[in-house]
């Protein structure tokens, strides 16, 4: 017999509730990685598919920029191959591209964050456009040495200075929770 009354529907939509945060931390690992792939397919298909080649917009980076700073590293670094693997076999760059430029991003994230008051809107200002700056120039780099010269145009130019301050605006959008607050890295 299924029970209907109001408290077992309050108690079950509580429980319910929680999975539907919709954020990079959850504190739940199995959670945490359906979030990322399903980032990571919106990223990767329904966003292109949308846009087209006229806006860029990244999800991937300021999304694992959270998780970078928010989760400790161990844990950090899964998420770090999952979104690098899931780029990689989703594009045509080279081999190692994206576990290369995450694994830098990790890197310097890791090696700063104890420095930094994650309390404030600032640092994690500078971390998210550092970051998109760094996987910016990893692509461009890339497009550069398989093109040979003159592989740019207005049109490439146009679409990453809407990329990086896109990426930016919504790695802000993700982290609006922690400013005020801090984080549990800076406990580290």
């Amino acid at each position: 017999m299924i029970d209907l009354s109001t408290d077992s529907l309050r108690l079950n939509w509580a429980q319910v509730r929680s999975y539907l945060r919709f954020r990079p931390h959850t504190g739940r690992l199995w959670w945490d990685v359906l979030l990322l792939l399903f980032i990571g397919a919106l990223h990767g298909t329904v966003l292109p598919s949308i846009t087209g080649s006229l806006v860029a917009i990244d999800l991937m980076t300021p999304w694992l920029v959270t998780i970078l700073v928010v989760e400790k590293m161990p844990r950090a670094m899964i998420f770090v191959a999952i979104s690098a693997l899931m780029l990689e076999t989703h594009t045509t760059a080279p081999a190692g591209l994206y576990l290369c430029v995450y694994w830098v991003i990790a890197c310097v994230i890791y090696l700063t964050r104890g420095t930094l008051s994650w309390r404030h809107g600032l640092p994690w200002l500078l971390t998210y456009s550092g970051a998109q700056i760094g996987v910016i120039g990893f692509e461009t780099f890339v497009l550069a040495i398989n093109a040979g010269s003159r592989p740019f145009n207005w049109t490439y130019l146009f679409v990453q200075l809407c990329r990086l301050p896109l990426a930016v605006a919504i790695g802000m959008l993700l982290c609006r929770r922690y400013i005020g607050r801090g984080t549990s890295a800076e406990d580290d």
